[in-house]
């Protein structure tokens, strides 16, 4: 393969990668396994090797993937142990790839952000039309919440349109089956994105800003608690970080602007009220054995406790790569709820890493997540974003439990790490 069709082959694979991340798993994973085939017909893997030798941001995340192979030695349920481990298997491609791969441009990096910008908008134009549709046909009702959930929406919100039910929440992306909180933080992420490049080139553009506001009302419908949170803490982290950095005051309109319409959304919309505001604040903090009535926080507080229950006897190593569900599914039996979240698991990262491999794969963890931050004192703020987003999901997701979280994080770290060290 010649020079020139060998790179324009290689940017195609990984733009083929990104822009197909925001829609369906299999489509995705074929993408991945044409990344690899791509990176192999380069063949020099000496120039390979010598790329991925000076790569030491890596070693992190090869560690990593073979804590969770070590865990298997341990672990009681092989079955599903190995399938975690072939989840993580992105920890070792993507670094491996984008290390010793051919190094990629500052243009070409930024064809990658603009092509999942753009693959953002496709999704989420694609979810109005196909609500907008489900509503004209009278398609089934929206299944955003289970029937106790349901009931207490419709108690504190009486007068809620079905409308906003279809066009919230998990409704808005069940075409492609995504999860609100995974979907939001691909939306946020874009954001981040499009906010930092207008502090960089001092000047609005009406394209970003329009851009910014479809994902800004988009976020606020999907209504995930954790990802408003991560929206103003990483408008916030931009403006102050660019801010204090250019003294340019005049563009603090564009996150003043979008704080101010999330806030209104998140307000007029029941959906996203009742998720952020009234079921946090109409449920007990308590949890007891002869409890009955469950939503999505006393969940979390159930696997929480969990968690941290079985981490006071397996804190060092953990109970082994496959066998945390076990471990949880054996909790949750001491409560009215068993059969309700079998195969719930930690939903949160620290904790079900902890709980699978000890504080040392807690450690490395970490160190994946958030080295960005404090690799340099030349801080890159896009790259920062995107570690504080991604730590900040972590608390109220397992996001590496999905294929969804797991090629999100290892990709766009690996990118951003091999972009800033080009």
């Amino acid at each position: 393969m010649s020079r020139i069709s060998y790179d324009t082959a290689y940017l195609t694979a990984w733009l083929i990668c990104v822009v197909t991340l925001p829609f369906t798993i299999p489509l995705n994973s074929f993408s991945l396994i044409l990344l690899a085939l791509v990176w192999l017909t380069e063949l020099n893997f000496s120039k390979k090797w010598e790329r991925l030798k000076s790569a030491y941001w890596i070693w992190p995340f090869i560690l990593f993937f073979f804590m969770h192979v070590i865990g298997l030695i341990y672990s009681e349920h092989r079955a599903e142990g190995n399938f975690e481990v072939e989840k993580k298997l992105a920890f070792l491609a993507f670094p491996i790839i984008t290390a010793s791969g051919k190094p990629l441009t500052t243009s070409h990096f930024d064809i990658l952000k603009k092509g999942f910008i753009y693959s953002c908008l496709i999704v989420i134009v694609i979810s109005f039309i196909w609500t907008i549709f489900n509503i004209i046909n009278h398609s089934s009702a929206p299944q955003n919440f289970d029937a106790y959930t349901n009931e207490q929406f419709y108690l504190l919100n009486p007068s809620a349109s079905l409308t906003w039910e279809y066009f919230s929440y998990i409704q808005l992306g069940n075409w492609i089956d995504v999860h609100p909180a995974y979907f939001s933080m691909y939306l946020i992420f874009c954001m981040a994105m499009l906010t930092q490049e207008m502090f960089d080139k001092s000047e609005i553009n009406i394209s970003g800003l329009v851009l910014i506001g479809l994902f800004t009302i988009s976020i606020a419908l999907l209504a995930s608690r954790m990802a408003i949170i991560s929206y103003f803490v990483l408008l916030f982290f931009i403006t102050f970080f660019n801010v204090m950095k250019n003294k340019n005051y005049k563009i603090l309109i564009v996150p003043s602007l979008f704080i101010f319409m999330l806030l209104i959304l998140i307000f007029i919309n029941p959906v996203s009220r009742f998720r952020l505001l009234q079921e946090p604040l109409h449920t007990s903090l308590r949890i007891d054995q002869n409890k009955k009535e469950w939503n999505s926080v006393s969940f979390r507080l159930l696997e929480w406790s969990g968690s941290l229950e079985e981490l006071k006897k397996s804190w060092l190593l953990g109970v082994g790569t496959g066998d945390s569900q076990t471990t949880l599914q054996a909790y949750y039996t001491k409560y009215s709820t068993a059969d309700f979240v079998k195969g719930y698991n930690a939903h949160n990262q620290y904790l079900q890493t902890t709980l699978e491999l000890g504080v040392i794969g807690l450690l490395l963890l970490l160190i994946c997540i958030f080295r960005p931050i404090f690799a340099s004192f030349q801080l890159q703020p896009a790259h920062v974003a995107f570690a504080i987003l991604f730590g900040l999901m972590c608390f109220t997701e397992s996001v590496l439990a999905r294929q969804k979280g797991i090629v999100f994080f290892t990709m766009f770290q690996s990118l951003f790490f091999r972009y800033t060290q080009a």
